[in-house]
């Protein structure tokens, strides 16, 4: 009796060696994601709008996306976007991107997408002959991101069309928005004798 048990016990023993605990986020754990398809996606469904208000070669002002919980852009989500946005209408429509600093000549907020000058010509100054903005937002719910595109006539303040799409909130979305945090304890590798 004595033998089996010691038997059962050696079998059982590398098993308790080897188990690993771990708590699961309301994230999906390190799942793909893929910001150029989401953007490309977000410009697709503008398409339409974006070829009947602006023509090739304009110019158009692209901000950093912003996150619509504090309506700033202090991570590094904002600007991957925001590039992807940029390459995507550069190569695919063939517009003029103006970079603007998004505190000097705009800002984003509860009341929308403003510009911080009342003076035209300084405001026109700032970016040259950009009459459009593309404008992207988004939010976070617990396991989704939504990505929200808009053009805006700079002059009048006007949304000529919008997109939106969602995405899994993934362990890399909240990494690069600075707001990963795990609740995994660490694991250690079996020590083998």
């Amino acid at each position: 009796m004595k033998r089996s048990l010691l038997f059962v016990f050696v079998l059982l023993l590398p098993f308790f060696f080897t188990s690993c605990a771990q708590k699961t986020s309301k994230a999906v754990k390190e799942s793909a994601f893929n910001s150029q398809q989401l953007i490309y996606a977000l410009v697709t469904d503008l398409s339409p709008n974006l070829r009947e208000v602006i023509s090739e070669h304009e110019t158009v002002v692209v901000p950093d996306f912003v996150n619509t919980q504090s309506y700033r852009n202090r991570s590094e989500l904002g600007f991957l976007l925001s590039s992807m946005l940029k390459n995507i209408v550069i190569s695919r429509y063939k517009l003029e991107v103006k970079e603007v600093a998004l505190r000097q000549n705009f800002s984003i907020g509860p009341n929308g997408f403003n510009a911080l000058s009342r003076n035209k010509h300084a405001l026109g100054k700032d970016i040259g002959e950009a009459r459009y903005a593309l404008v992207g937002t988004y939010s976070f719910t617990d396991v989704k991101m939504h990505v929200f595109l808009q053009i805006i006539d700079v002059y009048s303040g006007n949304v000529i069309s919008t997109s939106q799409k969602e995405t899994k909130l993934v362990d890399t979305i909240l990494k690069l928005e600075g707001v990963f945090k795990t609740d995994s304890p660490t694991i250690y590798q079996p020590l083998v004798l």
